[in-house]
């Protein structure tokens, strides 16, 4: 099964290559079931490489988030980049707004470095100023919003 550090249920992310619960549960099953390796000939043919690729990531800039911040301007964010985080640790990224709503935007657990990559929501989040961002643990971590690139002046 392909690595993936954000716990499901903590955000929503267009790049998750994680199995599903039915898929998970259906390889399950097919393992308890005896894993029969059924006959070659009916076996379809392996897809293209593109088959596999993922969309292309919208154009971001990074936004550095340590400990705590507040947003003075609007900020559509498009996802989350691990910058820093203990092998075998957590990273957890939350966002409170000024109408007093609480979003979690990523939690990764248990994370290795060698599965570090940006996690792309799957709708931007549009946070507005006065927005709060909370890293946790707040030291020994570190990230990036990954926000919307301005469109230039006309």
């Amino acid at each position: 099964m392909p690595p993936w550090a954000a716990v499901k249920g903590f955000g929503h992310f267009r790049n998750d290559i994680s199995l599903s619960e039915r898929e998970i549960a259906l390889v399950s099953s097919w393992v308890e079931g005896g894993a029969p390796e059924g006959h070659l000939i009916y076996m379809p043919a392996m897809p293209a490489d593109e088959a596999f690729a993922l969309p292309e990531p919208p154009p971001s800039e990074k936004l550095p988030i340590q400990s705590v911040m507040t947003l003075e301007k609007q900020v559509q964010a498009l996802g989350i980049r691990p910058e820093s985080a203990p092998e075998g640790g957590s990273l957890e990224v939350i966002v409170t707004t000024p109408d007093g709503t609480t979003q979690y935007l990523i939690w990764l657990r248990d994370y290795q470095k060698r599965w570090q990559r940006s996690y792309y929501f799957r709708e931007p989040v549009d946070l507005p100023p006065g927005t709060k961002i909370f890293v946790h643990p707040a030291e020994g971590v570190a990230a990036s919003l990954l926000t919307a690139v301005p469109s230039p002046a006309r």
